[in-house]
């Protein structure tokens, strides 16, 4: 597809470093992490046959990127898997802006992915792309949540730190076991999918598919850094906590967790917080039951929050 001078294409791994350097503009100024981190997200997607992903060329150079993520759900009821495709990262070189790139890209996108995947779902907008998905045709259908804690102390410390960079290893995070509560660096794959994996949703709702092979992928992140909370009763696990680190490890994200019995998030989210690992705590999420909300707010989680998610 040409048209003013560009061409939007496939993306091709042959595009890789280029890519690369033109997401210094999103991701970070370190190419070579750039390319580790495209490998593993399109390149390495479990749920696509090839990169879901397209460039816009000008001159034979990639000015623009936008890419898709496959991700499995599975509707209430249903036995089968729907693959949905996750509109994801969109980069525009600074010098070829507002020449309707990111638009083009999408509907291009749309065109060539229609007869594979039948839903769309975007889970990244943001209030600058809201427009553009608005045009493409998306349609609002549910809002992300947002929850903080932080005491003033911890707050500030946090953004005292905010430019630093540290491994794991360097967080004070104290590994092992700690009553019940097991931390670990690295996920027990298996056994978070035993509880992960089975869980079905409300009538008329999709629930992501929290498999092996999901799990394996997702924290494979050569850009993540995570730690693990298992909350265990003898050698019997009865729920997990993933929480992702900042680049300084003073903020901790809940981002996945699952149990075989209510209030399990509580109990260990409650661990987590007297072990103080994090200065500050946050989640962010979709459909939230009202029973995770209330379990979260009476550990002193709040949608007003000191600092900015």
């Amino acid at each position: 597809m040409t048209a003013g001078g560009y061409e939007i294409a496939p993306y091709a791994s042959t595009w890789g470093q280029q890519v690369a350097e033109l997401m210094v503009y999103l991701w970070g100024a370190d190419v070579e992490a750039n390319l580790a981190y495209l490998r593993w997200k399109y390149e390495g997607n479990p749920y696509a046959q090839q990169p879901l992903a397209l460039v816009a060329l000008h001159n034979g150079r990639v000015v623009g990127f936008r890419g898709y993520t496959a991700l499995p759900f599975r509707a209430a009821g249903a036995h089968d898997d729907l693959i949905v495709l996750c509109p994801g990262d969109t980069c525009v070189h600074p010098e070829h802006r507002r020449s309707g790139l990111s638009v083009r890209m999408g509907r291009a996108a749309m065109v060539s992915y229609a007869d594979r995947y039948r839903l769309f779902m975007n889970w990244s907008c943001t209030k600058p792309s809201l427009p553009g998905y608005l045009r493409l045709g998306f349609q609002p259908v549910v809002e992300r949540v947002y929850l903080t804690k932080a005491s003033s102390l911890g707050a500030l410390r946090y953004l005292l730190a905010l430019r630093r960079e540290s491994p794991v290893s360097e967080s004070g995070i104290r590994f092992g076991r700690n009553g019940e509560l097991l931390v670990e660096a690295a996920p027990r794959v298996a056994d978070m999918t035993a509880l992960a994996g089975t869980e079905e949703g409300a009538p008329g709702s999709l629930v992501l598919r929290r498999d092996e092979e999901f799990l394996a992928w997702r924290f494979a992140n050569p850009q993540g850094k995570y730690v693990f909370y298992y909350l265990l009763r003898g050698k019997t696990l009865l729920g997990y906590v993933a929480v992702g680190l900042s680049p300084n490890n003073r903020r901790g994200f809940l981002l996945d967790w699952a149990s075989a019995t209510p209030g399990v998030l509580w109990q260990i989210t409650q661990g987590l917080l007297n072990m103080k690992h994090f200065d500050v705590m946050s989640v962010c999420a979709f459909c939230l039951s009202a029973a995770e909300r209330v379990e979260l707010e009476k550990l002193g989680f709040s949608g007003v929050g000191l600092i900015p998610f």
